[in-house]
């Protein structure tokens, strides 16, 4: 340090470790990476981003004790990494992306960063109006169509809906309001990941059209005279529903920098729940011009956000990752220069979301999003092509890799050593030590599928994603989402197919306050989403609360029915008090947490699949909610409904405890080593720390009943338990095993074990460190060590 100039000078090093994710590369590697795909990149600019991300954790460490010795941001530093002196452009442009907070890197986003993110956001918006305008819809639309789903006979707010009108029409009431959910999840499963593999379409390709089926569906659905017409456009909704849930988190997940990724991915549900509030605005807006047909004008005003979505995704930067993906040639292909190309743009993309007056920083991020995707393709058994090796032997192998014939690997070795000075292979030639293979693999959807089947990692990543996906339907929410308007009917006002136009205005009032509240909660989720256990404490918070106000609001629709006007006035105030705690609890944990949790457990290999599979799950079970609710509904009733979902809320809350990882501010591509734990050793360790907790709880409230009160902090036996993942690598280590042997010695008894021994080293205490006070007035004590319960 000279001065208050700080000078961080590191040696030219490559072996820095295994947990290092550029361990090995060399400036050699960084010079032929950029000349093979021809980046228009000054060469030592390249080479110097290369190497400072490949000691990106020494130099921001380096970076953070300077700023925090002399106590302000803007710091003078100088960078030299061997004989590379970086520029004071390029230390600043280090300095702030890796050292910002949270708050202070969304100050800093790029202006066509915000562009993307809006689109997205504009994506959301149109997901949640087109929910609201069915929901206010169904105030008239199915007596319009011929099909009414109520009567004329007034009722209490807590009796069951009259059984006088045809079940027919209350199951296709149900079949109408789910059918963009019931079809939209197996089109989707099948046209989402085409869109983006076969059509090439890129993530905002695939996100525009559909905003075009949105768009079209809206339109379309304020025109229909007969429900088969109806019908049919709420397919269309559907598909465009299910492209947007499905690459939307996607792209906000792969664009985000680590330390807000959950931040801005849980945009999606907050601008979801924006989309219901400005929905339910709209209906309100829309009622009064023609009480009758007002349903057609709540339909075509969710055009709005769909158009202004479809105008803007065409302008936003095209994920980084993706291109770098399709950049994989393909079997038969001749010339390199399409998939080059793709790595071109992957460079073009990382400035556009970057926009820093030096590109030292994305050359850096190219290099390592590149070598983590061969890393990805390499652990799930694909290999670069060999351009040796017939175009046919190659096909074998994608199609049925277990078949392929031990001469063909052999092969494969010996041309790799005697042809290494080819033209070919000149990359890996000039780049000695190169730790992965040269090139990005095509992978076709048969391999990706394949993927999703055999391998351990992606099988949790699969039950992660759908327990979490299936919990947001099985919670109870889109009972309200969906059917806001008739469930407030038959729990707050009245059941009439001639309501009076106010009392139908009051129903809107209700859903407009359902969807502030599922918005401004939405909001609280963000100061918590993105620290440390972030997305595990918010599922905690939400599945017990969920729980208890469901069963709050099922008491009180259960209590005996009073004909006084006080009486009814005390049932609807109680009962939309709780309805609120329950949307409250929903928006502040699983709302937000779910799509975070799925867009990111997936490997890059087959996100788009994987997350369409998910949200294949999700629609599955909202579908099938909007199938089954009105008739439950008009056979049990309110309470007893209320009383089933608030059970089921706390299955799955044990459900998501035991299945969900804990991700949070590492990069993406490290997510997928957290999935190495199988299910077996994940069950029981959560109920382990689960018996922990309530032993803890019990133990604190026993002695707080007494006069031995304890701490919370020292209530329970022995310490906390080590997170999963360290306690597998140690028993790895110690017994020299694979993580799947090492997880199967995780077992109850070796759990408690654990814990007897800790408490017994903890009983212990050395005498001359004395922590009880009586242990001080006894020097002459022998043994010299004090035994802490024999004090009382």
């Amino acid at each position: 340090m000279s001065g208050d100039l700080t000078i961080i000078d590191l040696p030219n090093n490559a072996n820095l470790g295994e947990n290092y994710p550029l361990n090995g590369v060399t400036d050699e590697h960084a010079r032929q990476f950029r000349k093979k795909y021809k980046l228009q990149v000054e060469e030592d600019v390249f080479i110097r981003g290369v190497l400072a991300t490949r000691n990106r954790a020494v130099i921001e460490a380096r970076f953070r004790k300077a700023i925090e010795v002399s106590g302000r941001q803007d710091v003078s530093l100088k960078l030299k990494i061997g004989t590379y002196t970086f520029t004071d452009l390029e230390v600043e442009s280090l300095k702030g992306s890796w050292t910002r907070g949270r708050w202070e890197t969304l100050r800093h986003t790029a202006r066509l960063h915000w562009l993307l993110i809006v689109t997205c956001n504009f994506a959301a918006v149109t997901q949640g109006w087109d929910q609201t305008a069915m929901a206010g819809a169904a105030i008239y639309i199915m007596t319009a169509l011929g099909r009414p789903i109520t009567n004329s006979a007034v009722s209490a707010p807590t009796s069951k809906p009259d059984s006088q009108i045809p079940l027919g029409n209350t199951w296709l009431f149900g079949f109408l309001v789910g059918a963009p959910f019931l079809f939209g999840a197996p089109i989707g499963l099948l046209v989402t990941d085409r869109l983006t593999e076969i059509w090439q379409f890129g993530r905002r390709g695939a996100i525009c059209a559909s905003g075009i089926f949105s768009f079209i569906s809206v339109v379309g659905s304020a025109s229909i005279h007969t429900w088969p017409q109806f019908l049919a456009f709420r397919i269309l909704l559907g598909v465009g529903m299910a492209g947007k849930a499905s690459i939307v988190p996607i792209l906000l997940s792969e664009t985000s920098p680590k330390n807000v990724r959950g931040i801005l991915v849980m945009c999606w549900q907050l601008f979801v729940a924006l989309g219901i509030a400005l929905g339910s605005i709209a209906n309100i807006s829309v009622y009064k011009l023609d009480t009758r047909q007002s349903w057609r004008y709540m339909f075509i005003s969710a055009f709005i956000p769909a158009l202004l979505l479809f105008s803007l995704v065409l302008f936003s930067p095209e994920s980084p990752r993706w291109l770098l993906k399709k950049s994989g040639k393909k079997v038969g292909e001749k010339s390199d220069e399409k998939s080059d190309s793709r790595v071109r743009q992957a460079l073009k993309s990382l400035v556009q979301l970057h926009d820093q007056p030096s590109p030292i920083l994305t050359c850096g991020e190219l290099y390592l999003l590149h070598k983590r995707l061969i890393e990805e393709q390499e652990y799930f058994g694909i290999k670069s092509p060999d351009r040796s090796i017939p175009a046919d032997e190659v096909a074998l192998q994608e199609e049925m890799p277990e078949k392929a014939p031990d001469l063909r690997k052999n092969r494969e070795l010996v041309q790799a050593t005697t042809d290494h000075l080819s033209d070919s292979n000149a990359f890996t030639q000039t780049a000695p030590g190169y730790p992965l293979v040269t090139s990005i693999k095509h992978v076709s959807w048969r391999q990706r599928w394949n993927i999703m089947r055999r391998e351990g990692r992606m099988r949790r990543a699969n039950y992660a994603a759908g327990a979490v996906m299936i919990s947001q339907q099985l919670c109870g929410i889109n009972l309200l989402a969906l059917m806001a308007d008739t469930f407030f009917r038959n729990s707050v006002v009245r059941n009439s197919t001639s309501p009076d136009p106010n009392e139908n205005l009051v129903l809107l009032a209700f859903s407009l306050g359902f969807g502030a509240c599922n918005f401004l909660s939405n909001i609280l989720a963000l100061f918590f989403i993105d620290s440390s256990e972030g997305r595990r404490r918010l599922l905690n918070w939400s599945f017990p609360g969920m729980a208890l106000s469901l069963l709050c609001s099922a008491l009180v629709l259960a209590s005996p029915e009073n004909t006084s006007r006080r009486a009814k006035d005390t049932v609807v105030a109680f009962n939309f008090i709780f309805l609120l705690l329950f949307t409250a609890s929903y928006s502040i944990g699983e709302g937000p947490a779910a799509f975070v949790i799925a867009s990111e457990v997936f490997p890059l290999v087959n996100r788009e699949l994987g997350m369409s599979l998910a949200v294949f799950w999700n629609f599955l079970g909202a579908g099938l909610l909007a199938l089954l609710s009105p008739a439950l509904t008009r056979e049990t009733g309110l309470a007893a409904l209320w009383g089933l979902f608030s059970g089921i809320n706390l299955l799955v809350w044990f459900a998501c405890y035991v299945l969900i990882p804990n991700t949070g501010n590492e990069e993406l591509e490290d997510v997928l080593k957290r999935l190495d734990v199988p299910t077996r050793a994940a069950l029981i360790y959560s109920l382990a720390r689960l018996w922990r907790k309530i032993c803890k709880s019990m133990d604190y409230a026993f002695h707080f009943m007494t006069c031995n009160r304890k701490t919370w902090e020292g209530s329970g036996y022995g310490p906390s338990l080590e997170p999963l993942e360290e306690m597998i690598e140690s028993i790895r280590d110690e017994k020299n095993l694979t993580i799947q042997q090492a997880a199967d010695c995780i077992s109850w008894t070796m759990i408690w074990r654990k814990f007897e021994s800790e408490r017994m080293q903890e009983d212990f205490i050395d005498y001359n460190k004395p922590k009880h006070p009586r242990a001080e007035l006894q020097p002459d004590v022998e043994p010299a060590i004090i035994r802490r319960h024999s004090y009382p």
